[in-house]
């Protein structure tokens, strides 16, 4: 096997994985949600992220 074949075999990847359907379905669902929904979702997201309450107005 030539060095090219054997490249050839190690990049082959499926076109379609577990992961891959699972963002699509995620994707889908979040271009459905309403802009108060995003809002009130990126905010327990920050929260999460940073802990306690965020401020109201950003820090510069």
């Amino acid at each position: 096997m030539t060095f090219e074949e054997k490249l050839k075999v190690a990049m082959a990847y499926p076109e379609e994985t577990e992961g891959s359907r699972l963002a699509a379905e995620i994707r889908a669902k979040a271009n459905k949600l309403t802009r108060e929904e995003r809002r009130r979702l990126f905010r327990r997201a920050m929260v999460k992220i940073y802990g306690g309450q965020i401020p109201e107005t950003p820090r510069r």
